[in-house]
């Protein structure tokens, strides 16, 4: 009897799902067998069944597996529990209400599957660093936490973070943020992170000098990434301008935390009023520009100028 295995998510996160049960279904001795996309219940389970008793291991693969409609009641009986028959049904569903396994199947047969589905993508910054670190566990990657940090103080989606890691698979050392940075970040993500550390430092000149430089190419983009990237920075600096920050800073392993050391950099330089002011400038700027009644990039300077100025 088949086993079922569940692929519930979207774009870039369901490519590297299924590549993951390909991979583990390939080690296991699995060849692959058909491949389809929708169809019907009565064809697929009637495939499962046709091999005999010492026939080679194989894996059914169905992609818009949506497209099946419920799994009839009569076919249930067939779905087996155990990781070692024969034929394996991999089922490829969307992620969304429409789309999801759990409106195929029922709650007794979704006990019997491999279900393989996207962990929530979480609110917080370090929260977020622990989902790159598990992610990229489950991806064979040895990933360090800061290198986690770079990523996730670039990117702001599960599907970018998804497609960057892909490219550090197969390494053979660690992921730091050095690497990060050399072999992922474009020159605007990268003059991203100089504009924001810099001006944690208070280092004027510079941090003015990377602003035009992302400025130049008048990238909407870009700018939204770069209020993105410097929102989550200044959050953090507001919790090291706590009293007690030593207590967030070990849920965030401050040792080892980048982003953390360059905001307790920034809470010893500017007044508490100050980061607050401007986080909620930055924050109704990003509102205007993705809203499309922006300043643009005349007023993300203007706001960035008297931060940096004191005014």
């Amino acid at each position: 009897m088949p086993n079922f295995y569940i692929i519930s998510a979207s774009g870039t996160t369901q490519r590297q799902m299924l590549e993951t049960v390909l991979e583990d279904l390939n080690k296991k001795g699995y060849a692959e067998g058909t491949r389809q996309e929708g169809g019907e219940w009565s064809e697929i389970i009637s495939d499962s069944l046709s091999g005999g008793l010492f026939d080679d291991k194989r894996y059914i693969l169905v992609e818009s597996a949506a497209l099946l409609g419920s799994l009839p009641e009569k076919y249930e009986k067939f779905v087996s529990a155990s990781p070692d028959d024969a034929v394996a049904i991999i089922l490829v569903y969307g992620d969304d209400a429409k789309a999801t396994h759990t409106k195929f199947l029922s709650k007794e047969i979704l006990k019997l599957c491999n279900i393989s589905k996207p962990a929530p993508f979480p609110l917080w910054a370090n929260e977020r660093v622990v989902w790159v670190l598990n992610r990229s566990r489950e991806l064979g990657i040895n990933m360090t936490r800061d290198g986690a940090q770079a990523i996730v103080d670039s990117l702001d989606t599960p599907e970018e973070i998804a497609a960057v890691l892909q490219n550090f698979r197969g390494f053979d050392k660690p992921v730091t943020q050095q690497l990060v940075s050399d072999l992922v970040l474009d020159d605007g993500s990268k003059n991203s992170l100089r504009f924001i550390d810099s001006l944690c430092m208070g280092q004027v000149a510079t941090c003015l000098k990377t602003f035009h430089a992302l400025a130049k190419d008048d990238s909407q983009a870009t700018m939204i990434q770069t209020l993105a990237m410097l929102e989550n920075r200044l959050r953090l600096c507001l919790f090291a301008k706590e009293p007690d920050n030593q207590i967030y800073a070990r849920a965030v392993e401050a040792k080892k935390n980048y982003a953390w050391k360059m905001a307790r950099t920034c809470a010893a330089k500017y007044s508490m009023n100050s980061i607050l002011k401007y986080l909620a400038r930055i924050i109704a700027i990003s509102i205007t520009e993705k809203s499309g009644t922006g300043g643009g990039w005349q007023a993300f300077e203007l706001a960035t100028a008297e931060f940096l100025t004191g005014h």
